[in-house]
This record gives structure tokens, C-alpha cells and sequence, in this order.
């Protein structure tokens, strides 16, 4: 009825422009060699985005949840970091330290790729309700920095005495290259928890 809308499409860095999205953290490790901090710029965006659809009521500032897969796990992490409002967290065998990925092996020492450690974020999200799914031996982000980033969010919780955190680690057996692959029946799981949490 004469009332404009806006649709924004947003496309994490490594995966714009057809690029394989299998070569995206060697877009990112890139970007870092050089001193190009891709991550950070595109929170920046995300977060205004999520800022400007709650501004314009296109989503509910109570019912926020971010989900991601991998890196998208990653990222989903520091955005709801970032987003006070997101009261909800699903990753699905996050990518907790950038380091980990082979890509960054010249760069473990980074401080700008040390940075992203999901743990260092740990107190931001210490009031949150955080699912992580990880196999049991994924050697592409490390089933033990997943582990390691839960426990520093039950520290968090338990800092600012939140008695009993709401923070869910699920380790099942390993699949797919690298044991980093998820089965369908662990999206459906954490489907069905995201829509419980939001109902």
C-alpha cells in the first residue's frame, strides 16, 4: 500500500560473489595476513541490521535467537554478543578459535586472530540460553575448544551466580570429513529447541 520495504541480504565474508564456500577461511586468513580485520566488519553490519529490523519492528527484540553452523557458529556467537536482546544461542560444531582451522597456522600467534576466541566472549553471553552440538572427535574446530568454550560460559554464569545456567553441550559420534560433519537428526533437534525457546 505505497509503503516502501527494505530487504537486505547479507553474505558471510568468503562466500560473496560465487566464491566456494570451502575455501572461506582461506579468504578470511587472507584478509587477516593483511591486517583486514573481514570479521569484525561484517559483526559491524549484522549488528546494525538486527538494530534496524527491531527499530522497524520486523523482529521482536524478545524473541531473538542466532543460529549458525561451523563458522556461522562463530559468528552467530559474537553476534549475540554483540546483541544483549538475543537471549538465545544454537551452534552447530562451532568453529570456537580461529586459530584451530589449518588455514590460520601462520597466524596462531596473531593477536587480531586471537581475538575471535569464542571464550574471550564468554562473559557477555553468561545470561544466555546456549546450545552447542559437536562430534566427538570433529579434528577440523576441535571437539575441545567447543568443550572448553562451554565451561567458560557455565565460569561466566557462575561469576555472576546465575544457580543454574542455562548452557547445553551435546557431544554425539563423529561424521563426515573430519569428523566436523552434523546429521540431519541433530538440526532437527536443535530446531525443535529454538522453537520451544521462542514460543
Amino acid at each position: 500500500h505505497g509503503k516502501m520495504i527494505r530487504v537486505f541480504s547479507m553474505t558471510l565474508p568468503g562466500h560473496e560473489n560465487g566464491l566456494p564456500a570451502a575455501k572461506a577461511l582461506s579468504v578470511w586468513a587472507d584478509d587477516f595476513s593483511k591486517g583486514i580485520d573481514c570479521i569484525g566488519k561484517f559483526l559491524d553490519q549484522a549488528e546494525q541490521a538486527v538494530a534496524f529490523a527491531i527499530r522497524e519492528k520486523f523482529a521482536d527484540p524478545n524473541k531473538l535467537a542466532f543460529v549458525g553452523l561451523s563458522r556461522g557458529g562463530m559468528i552467530a556467537s559474537h553476534l549475540a554478543a554483540r546483541v544483549p536482546s538475543c537471549r538465545f544461542l544454537l551452534a552447530f560444531a562451532p568453529l570456537t578459535k580461529l586459530k584451530h582451522a589449518k588455514e590460520f597456522s601462520e597466524l596462531k600467534h596473531d593477536p587480531l586472530v586471537e581475538s575471535f576466541d569464542l571464550e574471550q566472549i564468554a562473559p557477555a553471553l553468561y545470561n544466555r540460553h546456549v546450545r552447542l552440538y559437536i562430534g566427538n572427535h570433529d579434528t577440523r574446530v576441535g571437539t575441545k575448544a567447543c568443550f572448553d568454550f562451554a565451561m567458560s560460559l557455565v565460569g561466566s554464569a557462575k561469576e555472576h551466580k546465575v544457580s543454574i545456567p542455562q548452557i547445553e553441550l551435546f557431544i554425539s559420534p563423529s561424521i563426515g570429513h573430519m569428523g566436523h560433519g552434523t546429521p540431519p537428526e541433530i538440526f532437527q533437534q536443535g530446531a525443535h529447541w529454538i522453537a520451544e525457546c521462542l514460543k
